[in-house]
């Protein structure tokens, strides 16, 4: 292989890093999906795809490999790392399009936490640098059987216990996967007995 096409080829793929790691830090900021049905989907879907894809683009590469002798491990392993490298692309893709191509009215919905959890994965860059996620979880307005999840920050995650309820302002999404706009601690209105 030519030292420039080489060189080429590195470039494309050092813009390509930089182009996930911004799609990654949108995603992590803006148009997260509630539900745990669509996040799977999505994850299932574009982590395929980005398998199959991969296999079209390097297929010619991979028998000239094989037929250099490379160790079938090396060869496996480059080609997972870039299926997930793909498969992360795609994810997020499909995160912002999701968001930005949406064009619904929020709608406002009630729900109850039914439980809350702090992971070390799904931070927001606004938190800093390796941020924690403060989870909670409720189930769908829609459909009791769903569960659901957002990330809130840790000033209103240790001001709540399961059984707060939150008030949603949920937008649909361009591929119906609903994602919250906004969100706050809900108070009931109180009543004017006396």
């Amino acid at each position: 292989m030519e030292l420039s096409r080489l060189y080429l080829l590195l470039k494309i793929f050092l813009l390509f890093i930089v182009l996930l790691i911004a799609e990654y830090f949108g995603c992590g900021i803006y148009f997260r999906f509630v539900r745990s049905s669509d996040i799977s989907n999505a994850d299932w879907i574009c982590g395929l795809s980005a398998a199959g894809l991969c296999l079209l683009a390097f297929w010619k590469l991979i028998r000239s490999a094989l037929k250099e002798r490379i160790p079938l491990i090396v060869i496996t392993l480059f080609f997972l790392l870039f299926s997930a490298l793909l498969g992360c692309f795609l994810r997020f893709s499909y995160q912002l399009v999701d968001g930005f191509l949406d064009t619904s009215d929020p709608e406002t919905h009630i729900v109850a936490v039914t439980s809350q959890k702090i992971s070390p994965f799904g931070g927001s860059i606004k938190d800093g640098i390796n941020p924690v996620a403060y989870m909670v979880y409720f189930h769908d307005w829609d459909d009791s059987l769903e569960s659901c999840e957002l990330r809130v920050p840790h000033d209103l995650y240790y001001q709540i216990d399961p059984g707060t309820g939150l008030e949603l302002s949920v937008r649909t999404g361009f591929f119906h996967c609903p994602w919250v706009e906004y969100y706050q601690v809900y108070t009931p209105p109180r009543s004017n007995r006396r």
